[in-house]
């Protein structure tokens, strides 16, 4: 899984994705939780990327409400050409996350859970793969944008913090183009993209508790605890 994640400067998007539209008023954010609005990069069809605001837990096209019955926060690789959640915007409507680091909890016993800061080494903006979708409320006209963060398996590093042993998909800047292409549908070829990012280009350390609520969001959260 991946419940929690830090972007702490938005302004390093517009050059690591090209992004040429009017930027939107990012501001850093130390503790991001599902459902919050997110920063999305996609591109459109005419191959004019863009960063806009979409709910971090998707709702898919299909869905007769905006309600949230079950977590579409995280979208297993292994499931996104089989379930009908996932398997179109999958193929159509793919789109990248960016991101700082993300945030996982090791259980020490029935009772306690130490969170941790979990980050690419050197690199201060890394890029969750995900999928997008639209959900139009038929009564109202309004259009809700949504997205999931794809997760695989996690590389030793995580597995030895997660007991769940999953983690997000990095797409390394080479993907991107071929992530991105809105005109791109083989799907057989983009799973090819969902490896565990290696464990020696990564780091972790002990963060405090309060990043356990999303009402607490300021940058000494993700400091390193003794």
């Amino acid at each position: 899984m991946c419940g929690r994640y830090v972007l702490d400067d938005p302004a390093l998007a517009g050059e690591e994705y090209r992004i040429e539209t009017d930027e939107v008023p990012w501001r850093p954010s130390y503790n991001i939780a599902p459902t919050q609005k997110v920063m999305v990069v996609r591109e459109r069809p005419d191959g004019v990327r863009e960063a806009v605001p979409m709910q971090w837990w998707l709702i898919p096209s299909w869905s007769k409400t905006d309600q949230r019955k079950y977590p579409t926060f995280n979208a297993r690789c292994e499931s996104l050409s089989l379930k009908p959640t996932w398997s179109k915007p999958f193929r159509q409507t793919r789109c990248i996350i960016p991101s700082s680091a993300f945030i996982e909890w090791k259980k020490l016993d029935s009772k306690t859970k130490q969170p941790y800061l979990i980050y690419i080494k050197d690199k201060p903006i890394q890029s969750f793969a995900g999928v997008w979708d639209s959900w139009t409320n038929r009564e109202t006209g309004e259009v809700l944008e949504s997205c999931s963060i794809i997760t695989t398996e996690a590389n030793d590093l995580v597995a030895e913090i997660h007991d769940k042993k999953r983690m997000p998909v990095f797409l390394h800047p080479e993907e991107y183009d071929e992530w991105l292409d809105p005109e791109n549908h083989d799907t057989d070829q983009l799973e090819r993209l969902f490896k565990p990012y290696p464990s020696e280009a990564m780091a972790a350390h002990k963060i405090g508790s309060k990043i356990g609520s999303p009402k607490h969001n300021s940058p000494e959260l993700i400091e390193p605890i003794e």
